[in-house]
């Protein structure tokens, strides 16, 4: 099985074509990349234009408890800090965006480099606590960056 330096470079190449973000969310956000994999059930909760009822991406970045920034050439689009309007606008300039690159820190952080000169950044940036930063998910496992820089691997549940 791929460790997730391995599920980091298979983003490589693959298109953004949904995001989840926004009012009510806070400054978390969940990226679906690569390709439409159908759903075992139909998820009620979502009921928007790239149809995340019935579909989710192959791959999944998922920001929870961390610092990130999105960038656009020298340009700072939005932060973790920002407002959900703000972040949920910026954000969804990624779909149908492809990742050209993606690398994963020594200290877990994240770096995807999107076409058009975007690039977001999620920070492992927590020594204490028992949350997740962030998780990536690909069509068999998630794997969960705790705060420290711990990663736990589950497989994925059949039902999504």
């Amino acid at each position: 099985m791929p460790s997730i330096d391995q599920v980091v470079a298979q983003l490589r190449g693959k298109n953004c074509w949904a995001v989840v973000a926004g009012e009510g969310r806070g400054s978390m956000f969940t990226l679906h990349i690569g390709a439409r994999l159908q759903r075992n059930r139909p998820q009620s909760a979502f009921a928007d234009a790239h149809d995340l009822h019935m579909f989710q991406g192959e791959y999944g970045v998922f920001a929870k408890l961390c610092a990130w920034r999105l960038m656009q050439s020298a340009d700072l689009r939005c932060t973790w800090n920002d407002t959900p309007g703000l972040i949920e606008t910026e954000l969804t300039r990624l779909c149908e965006l492809s990742v050209v690159n993606a690398v994963l820190s020594p200290a877990y952080d994240l770096r995807l480099e999107f076409t058009k000169g975007y690039l977001l950044e999620l920070f492992c940036d927590q020594s204490r606590g028992n949350g997740d930063s962030y998780a990536l998910r690909d069509p068999l496992r998630w794997f969960r960056v705790h705060h420290a820089g711990e990663v736990t691997e589950s497989i994925r549940s059949k039902s999504a």
